[in-house]
C-alpha cells in the first residue's frame, strides 16, 4: 500500500474514531501518531493494539462513520477529477460514421 493512502486511510480511521468515542480517547491519538509516522511500524501495532480494546460496539459504528467517511473522500476527488478533466478529451461519437450512414 502506497504510504499516501495508508495516510489518509489512517487519518479517515483517526477521524471516526474521533466522532464515536471522542480526541481524547487513547485509540485516537494512537492512530493519529501512526498517520503521522508512516513508517513507524512500532505506532502502528501500538496503535492496531489499543484500537482492538475499543468495546465490539464502537468498532462496529467506527468501521460504518469510517466507510462513510472513504466513500464520500472518494465521490469528492471523482467529482475534482471531472472538473480538471479538458474538454478537449470529452468526446462525442458520430454514430453515423460508426453504423455507416451518412
Amino acid at each position: 500500500m502506497a504510504d499516501t493512502v495508508k495516510k489518509r486511510a489512517l487519518n479517515i480511521l483517526a477521524a471516526s474514531v474521533s466522532d464515536v468515542v471522542g480526541q481524547k480517547n487513547l485509540a485516537y491519538i494512537a492512530i493519529k501518531k501512526a498517520s503521522d509516522e508512516i513508517e513507524n511500524s512500532a505506532r502502528q501495532e501500538w496503535a492496531t493494539s489499543v484500537f482492538d480494546q475499543i468495546p465490539l460496539t464502537n468498532r462496529r459504528e467506527i468501521k460504518s462513520v469510517a466507510i462513510n467517511k472513504a466513500q464520500e473522500e472518494k465521490r469528492h476527488v471523482l467529482s475534482v477529477r471531472a472538473r480538471e478533466k479538458p474538454q478537449s478529451d470529452v468526446r462525442i461519437a458520430d454514430l453515423g460514421m460508426i453504423w455507416g450512414s451518412r
